[in-house]
Order: structure tokens, then sequence, then C-alpha cells
């Protein structure tokens, strides 16, 4: 009597992950997004895109959400989050903008995302064990830049910085 063994079918890996990847944006506008202002993400981007037109710039490159994850002295989590554009020229922001002409963000750990939006949760799960695996502390920040969109896929490069414990 023989027993198979059942392999499964090789697919393309849907998040792939590097370390040591270095983030850089360039003349960025920055946009702060409050709790209340969540479900309207796309409204706000759009109203950020009107006013790097009106100030005669051009966005560059996808966007980019920032987020990070903070406890309060209660141990109360919450998340701040961003949304950042490239532009063309060097821009005067006024509130709620803010305007930085570099960041520079060292020692990520790197994911390529490619697979149903409602999948990306993974991603960051993936980055979290990967880092637990490999004694590294992640920052509680990420980067998250949508390269493309079409239908229900997502395509995004995910940045998170950290330090090695060991």
């Amino acid at each position: 009597m023989s027993t198979q063994i059942w392999d499964p079918p090789i697919r393309k890996e849907k998040v792939k992950i590097s370390v040591n990847r270095i983030l850089k944006l360039n003349n960025v506008l920055i946009r702060e997004i409050a709790p209340t202002e969540l479900n309207y993400e796309n409204q706000i981007f759009n109203q950020m895109r009107a006013y790097i037109q009106d100030k005669g710039a051009s966005t560059v490159g996808p966007v980019i959400t920032y987020s990070k994850a903070e406890k309060d002295a209660g141990g109360i989590t919450t998340a701040n989050k961003r949304i950042m554009i490239q532009v063309s020229q060097v821009i005067t922001a006024e509130n709620p903008y803010l305007y930085e002409d570099c960041i520079r963000v060292e020692s990520c750990l790197y994911a390529r995302f490619n697979e149903r939006i409602d999948s990306l949760p993974y991603a960051y799960d993936k980055l979290g064990v990967y880092a637990f695996e490999n004694d590294l502390k992640l920052h509680g920040e990420s980067y998250t830049i949508s390269l493309n969109s079409f239908g229900s896929k997502l395509t995004a490069d995910i940045f998170m910085p950290f330090i090695r414990l060991c």
C-alpha cells in the first residue's frame, strides 16, 4: 500500500519581503487624517490634488499613506494617519497641510504586496512575523505606497522602520 502525499501547486508569492531598504521621498505635501475623517480619505486626497494644482505644482508618483500606532499612559492605543503626496516643486503649505523637502527612512523592512485589497492586513502581519523571527523591533509605523489598483486588486510597497535586537 502506498501513501500519496499532496503537493500544493506552486504559486507566485503574494507578499515578498526584503530587509534594510531605504525610503526616500522628496517635496512631500502631508495632511494629517483625524479619526473622524477616516471614511473620507478619497475626498481628502482629491482636495490635496486640487491644492497642489492651485500652487502651480503637480503630483509626482503614487499616494503614500503613513500610519503609526502609539499607546498612551493608560495603555490605550491610538493610530495616527497621514496622506503624503510628492510634488513637482517646492510649495508653501498652509493649514491643514505640512510640507517636507525630504523624508528619508533607513533600516526598513519592505514588502511588495500584490493581491486583493481586503488581504492587505496579511502583508502587515507577514512583516510582523518576519521581524519577530529575525529579532527585529518594529517602530510601530508604516509607509504604504499604493502603486496600482485595478478593481479589487492592489499592488503596494510597504516600508516599516526597525532596529536590530541582537
